[in-house]
């Protein structure tokens, strides 16, 4: 599926704007290639926009890992425990939304990707989901702006999606600073957690194991 999309590549991971990729191109890759799980949460989507935007999303997905591949059909979807995607012989991926617009991280190793939109007007998250020692850490990694409880949050979300731990609680992921940007959490190897601008007024937070890692099997 050739697209001539841009990528970024950032300490080895590929930074993939999907909203790059054509509209229709997308919604016919959805319609060839989504399988039976994108198909039955797409439809319980009750917003059209909603609806559109998963499928766009999900098509530029296929698409993305098609070309990075070098396959025309990307193959079948496996799913873990959680129900997130991954691929047996292929490269690791995550994908995220912040507002109409997505990205695709992917790597030879595992990896979580949350994008924020940053600037936007809005009240500080509770202690509960951000702590006075999540945003220390942030401030010592030289992150101190209004948006730090945002970029935390960020954190905890791309770990979530790493580890393959979603239901975990928020303030049960927890920021260090130790030479570099660390997430810890009870039963997991150390997280390491890596930043930057993939465009004007968004950030990405990226997450990998802590060299040395280990990369742990889905069931």
């Amino acid at each position: 599926m050739e697209s001539g999309f841009s990528i970024a590549t950032i300490s080895e991971i590929r930074l993939v704007p999907l909203n790059d990729f054509a509209d229709a191109l997308c919604l016919d890759a959805f319609a060839r290639h989504a399988d039976a799980h994108e198909r039955a949460y797409c439809l319980r989507l009750t917003n059209s926009r909603h609806r559109h935007r998963y499928a766009r999303a999900h098509g530029a997905l296929r698409i993305a890992l098609g070309d990075v591949m070098g396959v025309t059909t990307t193959p079948e979807f496996r799913r873990s425990r959680s129900g997130r995607p991954f691929l047996a012989d292929g490269p690791h991926f995550s994908m995220s939304h912040a507002g109409e617009k997505s990205w695709l991280a992917i790597s030879e190793t595992p990896v979580g990707l949350d994008v924020v939109e940053t600037g936007k007007s809005r009240g500080s998250l509770d202690e509960t989901f951000v702590s006075a020692r999540d945003l220390q850490a942030l401030a010592l990694h030289g992150i101190s702006s209004e948006n730090a409880d945002v970029i935390a949050w960020a954190a905890k979300e791309a770990c979530a999606k790493h580890a393959d731990d979603v239901d975990r609680a928020p303030g049960d992921w927890q920021l260090h600073r130790d030479g570099e940007l660390v997430v810890r959490s009870c039963g997991h190897a150390p997280i390491a957690i890596e930043l930057c601008h993939p465009e004007r007024g968004y950030v990405a937070v990226i997450a990998r194991w802590q060299a040395p890692f280990q990369i742990p099997e889905y069931e």
